[in-house]
């Protein structure tokens, strides 16, 4: 995928990610759960002031600078990077795309808006941006084990 889509890409995902939350915020009341998927998948309206697992509450700016940070890096590497592996620069575009969407949550509302809650085994609520993120980061994960290893 050409590096300018991701221009259109990253914005939609934040898009994505800012629109579930509204509706989640408006039709869901806090600390309500709907079944989504049964046995599978509900949605919580939750609100957390912490990290993930609610890690050191109420640091928002700390996760508010950290998810800054993170942004401009990944930035810096879609723009920089030399890498012909295409999830690469996909796996970037969702680190940026959910780092962003966390941190408006956060600048707006102080926390983070919570929503995903997966029923066949115990696991904290998450968002969508929290999928971007994480599976960003394994598709990095994957490309430096796996393939960087291969190259070297």
């Amino acid at each position: 995928m050409k590096k300018q889509y991701f221009a259109i890409v990253i914005p939609l995902l934040v898009i994505i990610d800012q629109l579930i939350k509204w509706l989640v915020v408006e039709y869901i009341d806090l600390g309500t759960e709907h079944p989504f998927i049964p046995f599978i998948l509900s949605l919580t309206h939750l609100q957390n002031i912490g990290g993930a697992w609610s890690i050191m509450p109420g640091e928002t700016w700390f996760f508010t600078l950290m998810a800054l940070i993170v942004v401009v890096v990944a930035t810096f590497f879609l723009v920089k990077n030399q890498v012909e592996w295409p999830l690469y620069n996909v796996a970037l575009a969702m680190i940026i795309a959910g780092g962003i969407g966390n941190a408006i949550d956060r600048v707006r509302f102080g926390e983070v808006i919570d929503m995903f809650q997966v029923k066949f085994f115990e696991f904290p609520v998450f968002n969508f941006a929290d999928v971007l993120l994480v599976v960003g980061v394994a598709v990095l994960f994957v490309y430096y084990i796996f393939i960087e290893k291969e190259k070297s």
